[in-house]
């Protein structure tokens, strides 16, 4: 059963057959709140408004899916981006920045899965910029000789935020744990060898 982490997460299939991307869009409608993008352009438009998951074929007719991905970086949309293709991944796909990459066919529990552990690396890294954020805070103010920061209340409840940001991100990384991450990432762990 996929669980819902936080709040809902923005999805944006592009995909150019109609019925692929009607597919997607009701198995993860429940969830997520999904929007499908039938071309290249309509995809870049897609991307003005809010996005969390791109669900990307390769091979669309209108834009190449590089020129989109180019478009993801240069525009700084803050995503994670999943191919989802019939293309067998080559080595075209090195330059590729995807954060996941499925080959068709895929099930309802493939695309739930996968989007949703897109969702848990996502809360994952802003877990990790905040503990940052914080972290910096708290040696900058530390260096100051002239006050006694330490005694302060703003000080005591940056310290609480360090250690709750510490305890998210614990219980968030164990979640990468389980057999159901292991077996996502298990061909990612050992080269394969090609007798």
């Amino acid at each position: 059963m996929t669980e819902n982490y936080g709040t809902s997460a923005d999805v944006l299939i592009v995909e150019d057959e109609r019925a692929l991307a009607d597919l997607y869009t009701e198995w993860l409608a429940d969830t997520y709140s999904v929007r499908a993008a039938y071309e290249g352009e309509q995809a870049i438009g897609e991307l003005e408004e809010a996005v969390d998951i791109v669900l990307l074929d390769r091979g669309l007719p209108d834009i190449p899916d590089d020129e989109i991905l180019d478009h993801i970086r240069k525009r700084d949309v803050d995503c994670r981006v999943v191919m989802v293709t019939a293309v067998e991944p080559g080595l075209d796909s090195i330059d590729l920045e995807f954060d996941d990459y499925l080959i068709k066919p895929v099930d309802d529990e493939d695309l739930r899965t996968t989007v949703e552990r897109m969702e848990q690396l996502a809360t994952y890294d802003d877990l990790l910029q905040e503990l940052y954020q914080c972290l910096v805070t708290r040696s900058v103010l530390l260096e100051k000789d002239d006050i006694e920061i330490t005694d302060h209340e703003s000080y005591s409840d940056l310290q609480d935020r360090i250690e709750t940001l510490q305890d998210q991100i614990e219980v968030t990384s164990e979640t990468f744990d389980t057999g159901a991450f292991e077996a996502a990432f298990r061909d990612l762990k050992e080269p394969h060898s090609h007798d």
